[in-house]
């Protein structure tokens, strides 16, 4: 019993490690497709959350029935307003920019998410920083060496370490660029969708259900979007000559990655707290780096590996700074 005990205090430290396995699987496996023109990144995108929305509704109706308080125009406007940001902008930015982008660097650049929603939050007001004090500076210095980390990845990628290919693929630089300013887009546009939620679960406190609407406003504007931008038939079929694994791969995104690991982080927030879950988010970049360079035997380059050790380190020292900060309000 005190054996099954211990095990017990350990869960949320299994779950993040799960969480951040699973969301690098499915970046590669997604690459692959995207990166290789198997299929088109909106309609990719589409698909994915079609299946994260018809999940996440069905655990709610489950979940919630009877919690969950009457839906509002107000509220629905709102949750159609951080669908697009968080889906129709943000996801799809994000998982368009691996046709120029290795998934290693974009799980690094989503690591800057907490020092770019700091900044937007201080920047409206949301936040004091008081920059004479040690909490100060070390969120100062936090963001500081985040931002560095990305400079460096963006405008150096430095020499190739190694390689399990016998070909050696070269990115253009026009192409890292286009792929930089996506992830910028997704990252500014996923911010401001963090900053609105915090209001909004105020007002609306059933979670499951919130995202599940969110997800449904986000699905039915990539249709729109899709519709648009690939109005060809073709591009909507899926052509499995050329990759046998993409029906799994839409599957595993919209169940597991944002169905199962998304009830896994709320589980852990509600446990642990929201910095213990950020605590784990360095993970991604090393299991994504791991498995980008065994399976798409990608080339491993030191700007790439500087970048994000200076990322890791701005983003501890910022989640050091939160941590720091929850305890003198305490004390106080």
């Amino acid at each position: 019993m005190e054996c099954c005990g211990r095990l017990k205090q350990f869960t949320p430290h299994f779950l993040m490690i799960l969480t951040a396995l699973s969301v690098s699987i499915f970046l590669v496996f997604s690459q692959s497709l995207i990166s290789g023109g198997t299929v088109s990144s909106v309609v990719f995108v589409f698909y994915e959350q079609l299946v994260a929305t018809f999940l996440l509704s069905l655990l709610a109706l489950i979940f919630e029935r009877g919690k969950r308080p009457p839906l509002t125009l107000n509220i629905f406007l709102w949750a159609f307003l951080v669908g697009f940001l968080q889906i129709a902008l943000s996801h799809l930015l994000l998982t368009s920019s691996l046709c120029y982008l290795s998934a290693t660097i974009q799980s690094t650049a989503t690591n800057t998410t907490n020092a770019i929603t700091f900044l937007m939050s201080v920047a409206l007001g949301r936040e004091v920083f008081h920059f004479c004090t040690i909490n100060g500076q070390a969120k100062l210095w936090g963001i500081i060496l985040s931002l560095v980390g990305a400079t460096i990845m963006v405008l150096w990628s430095g020499p190739r370490l190694y390689t399990l290919s016998s070909l050696h693929l070269v990115s253009d630089i026009g192409d890292r660029i286009i792929g930089w300013f996506m992830v910028i887009g997704s990252l500014l546009s996923g911010s401001s969708s963090y900053l609105l939620l915090e209001d909004i679960t105020i007002k609306y406190p059933a979670e499951m259900s919130l995202t599940a609407i969110m997800c449904f406003c986000g699905t039915i504007q990539l249709a729109i979007i899709a519709g648009v931008t690939k109005p060809s038939v073709e591009a909507w079929k899926i052509n499995f000559s050329d990759a046998s694994y993409i029906i799994p791969v839409i599957l595993y995104g919209g169940i597991v990655v944002c169905g199962l690991m998304f009830y896994a982080q709320i589980w852990c927030i509600h446990k642990k707290g929201p910095v213990f879950v950020s605590a784990f988010a360095p993970l991604l970049i090393v299991f994504t780096f791991l498995l980008e360079t065994v399976i798409l035997k990608k080339d491993a380059h030191l700007g790439s590996i500087i970048g994000a050790i200076f990322v890791v380190v701005g983003l501890y020292v910022l989640l050091w700074a939160n941590r720091l900060r929850q305890i003198l309000m305490k004390r106080s």
